[in-house]
């Protein structure tokens, strides 16, 4: 008499499959060949805290990364004017690691910018002071008041920004074009700003030329 035929089970999942030897196997997922045993559900835990937008404007503090060095006597001007942008930082959403980024960004721009005008400035001067010697001083404030007879609030305003004030190609011709200005020239501009003086960035504390006309 013929064997009977057992019907093949090995494909089942879900269950134990026992072989004719009696031995047990662990089922299997039939997509994907791991055991139930190794499928893992996904984590939804989060690290940390996420960071929030302040509910106010007024809550964003203003602060700084630490490679951007305000001098003290800057600090309190600095505040005040970075504390105008925390409406802005509010409107666009930022966190506050965001906004801290981002007047940091704008103040190291500023001291580069100041430290290069600076630079410029003693170059000038320096050179200036060689080829005027002794006479530095009065030609100097004969060049600043040429500036106040001929040009505007923003020309002046131009001239600072650009670095032309502090060539001394500039200053020279200012002195020269000073004999041929009209006194009333002068005056009529000294009534509007009264006289030239030298100005203190409030950011870094770096003197710079200023002007009356800028006033």
């Amino acid at each position: 008499m013929a064997d009977e035929v057992k019907p093949d089970t090995s494909l089942e999942t879900g269950g134990t499959v026992t072989t004719e030897k009696g031995a047990d196997t662990q089922a299997t997922d039939g997509d994907t060949g791991a055991t139930k045993a190794e499928v893992k559900e996904p984590s939804t835990k989060v690290k940390g805290e996420v960071p929030k937008v302040p509910e106010k404007a007024d809550g964003y503090e203003v602060q700084f990364l630490d490679d951007v060095k305000i001098p003290e006597d800057a600090q309190k001007t600095a505040k005040e004017t970075y504390s105008t942008w925390r409406e802005f930082a509010k409107q666009i959403g930022l966190t506050q690691d965001q906004f801290k980024a981002l007047i940091s960004a704008d103040a190291r721009m500023r001291l580069t910018r100041s430290k290069q005008s600076q630079d410029d400035f003693n170059t000038a001067q320096d050179s200036l002071k060689k080829e005027w010697g002794k006479d530095y001083e009065t030609k100097l404030g004969q060049a600043e008041k040429a500036v106040n007879g001929i040009f505007t609030a923003d020309d002046v305003a131009h001239f600072k920004k650009s670095g032309i004030a502090n060539d001394p190609r500039f200053v020279k011709a200012m002195f020269g074009l000073s004999g041929k200005l009209s006194e009333d020239s002068f005056v009529r501009n000294e009534r509007k700003g009264g006289k030239a003086e030298r100005k203190v960035d409030p950011l870094t504390g770096n003197p710079m030329l200023d002007y009356p006309s800028m006033k």
